[in-house]
């Protein structure tokens, strides 16, 4: 079967030849054009947003494959977004990458102001004089007012690209592409951020967790991924868990705190080659004491995570049992879980397994502490089912001691 011409469909081309026996395509462009709806691609910016504060909206991507000029970017605002701001700001990154908006201590770069929004009712536009042929990565950023109302959700969508290339005017329809389905940023009164990209010398901060002390102070933990996004156990990068508390609901943070640092260990003889720690759970137990649960290990879900590690504060976050030099407890290696072995439909143990990041379950009239742990259970003494199953973790003892559930819930 040899395919014609018509099989081959792209953005701006106007014609085209197949010749079967070179196994060659040649396609013909549209000289008049630069940008097609191919070359563009709007994404959902942040979803928190605060009074009198920027927010970026929107995430444009345009790869324009001729010179153009004369560029107008038209937005349609949302829901009565435009009662909500004061100011619209296109700006341009060196990359694609959220975290380029967050230039830490090592000098990261940052988003550079193009032009300012005309804005009229309900429709914005940006003008730009010249846009090269290549790569251009956008922001859409919008200064919310400061008696914005509370709860409100600011969004926009790119409606349209009016350009001028070889001397004609083109207005390329975004309509398709240019309202993300993901919902807008929703307005607060007070919006910060515990962790952000590249600061303190971390590309990137995953997996948060939260509690309030009991004396109202907020408790964040994470994981300080300095390398890569991934988990532990994926190509052996350092991943350290850091907590930061706030003593005014949120406005601002504490200097970082590293509970577990991800360096090699002597744990089991110092065989485990520990390269890092991952998805803290916070959960307040008796008499307010904050307990930090946690991954350990070099070996990732699916592949034999077994590490788990504790780390306990008494004093509402402020100092912990655990820090640089001084590693969590090993509830692993030590023998604190009591019956992995036997856990599990099964009755050959569980394989691997992991507490799920975020909040455990404290219950005060039994003092009991409580995880939900996904783990695969062994079906044999060395084969495992590959597919996973919620297990409840727990202890009866303040920490001292934790089992598993012996069946999975359902």
């Amino acid at each position: 079967m040899t395919p014609e011409s018509s099989d081959f469909v792209l953005d701006g081309a106007i014609d085209g030849s197949v010749d079967a026996d070179a196994k060659t395509i040649t396609l013909s462009y549209n000289p008049d054009l630069a940008i097609v709806e191919g070359g563009v691609v709007v994404a959902q910016g942040w979803q928190t947003a605060s009074r009198g504060e920027e927010v970026m909206l929107l995430k444009v991507d345009a790869a324009p494959f001729r010179d153009a000029t004369g560029v107008s970017i038209s937005l349609s605002l949302k829901d009565g977004s435009e009662a909500n701001i004061s100011k619209l700001t296109l700006y341009e990154a060196s990359s694609n990458s959220p975290e380029i908006l967050s230039a830490g201590n090592d000098g990261a770069p940052t988003k550079t102001s193009v032009a300012e929004a005309n804005i009229s009712g309900a429709t914005a536009s940006f003008s730009i004089a010249s846009l090269a042929a290549g790569n251009h990565y956008y922001w859409v950023g919008a200064t919310v007012k400061g008696d914005a109302a509370l709860g409100a959700v600011l969004d926009a969508a790119v409606t349209s690209i009016t350009y001028t290339c070889n001397n004609k005017e083109t207005t390329l329809d975004l309509t398709a592409v240019g309202d993300p389905a993901d919902r807008g940023a929703m307005v607060f009164n007070v919006h910060s951020y515990p962790f952000l990209p590249r600061d303190n010398g971390s590309r990137v901060y995953r997996i948060p967790a939260m509690v309030v002390a009991d004396d109202g102070s907020i408790v964040v933990a994470a994981d300080k991924r300095y390398q890569s996004y991934t988990d532990i156990g994926n190509g052996g990068h350092v991943i350290d868990i850091v907590v930061r508390r706030s003593t005014d609901g949120g406005r601002t943070w504490s200097e970082p705190v590293t509970i577990a640092k991800g360096e090699g260990s002597t744990a089991n003889g110092g065989e485990d080659k520990r390269c890092g720690y991952g998805d803290p759970s916070l959960v307040k137990g008796k008499d307010g004491k904050l307990y930090c649960l946690f991954a350990a290990g070099n070996e990732g879900y699916f592949y034999g995570q077994k590490g788990m590690c504790m780390s306990v504060s008494t004093d509402n976050g402020v100092t912990w049992s655990s820090g640089v030099g001084n590693p969590p407890v090993d509830l692993y290696w030590s023998g604190a879980i009591n019956n992995v072995a036997t856990a599990g439909a099964a009755g050959f143990g569980l394989y691997d397994y992991f507490v799920t990041s975020g909040r455990g379950l404290y219950i005060p009239d039994d003092d009991i502490l409580m995880y939900l742990i996904p783990a695969q259970t062994m079906t044999s003494a060395t084969e495992h089912t590959g597919d996973s199953q919620d297990y409840i973790f727990y202890s009866r003892d303040g920490g001292e001691s934790w089992y598993f559930s012996n069946i999975p819930m359902v």
